[in-house]
């Protein structure tokens, strides 16, 4: 919950709206910084398996079996 930030629902103003389901949640600047080192690190692990070996982990078929 620290990554999120929610201060932002409280500029909206709800009369505009006939149905109002609420905002979608954004990141703090944290929050972005941690999902880019995230996804950065997930990368350097799929390169290193290499393709075939990450495909195979994500659910994907490997393309010698076509």
């Amino acid at each position: 919950m620290t990554i999120l930030d929610t201060t932002h629902e409280d500029t909206v103003k709800h009369e505009s709206y006939l149905a109002y389901w609420g905002q979608p949640t954004k990141l703090t600047h944290g929050g972005i910084h941690w999902f880019n080192c995230l996804l950065d690190q997930f990368g350097d692990m799929a390169q290193e398996l290499g393709p075939d070996v990450a495909r195979k982990l994500m659910g994907g078929e490997s393309e010698k079996s076509h």
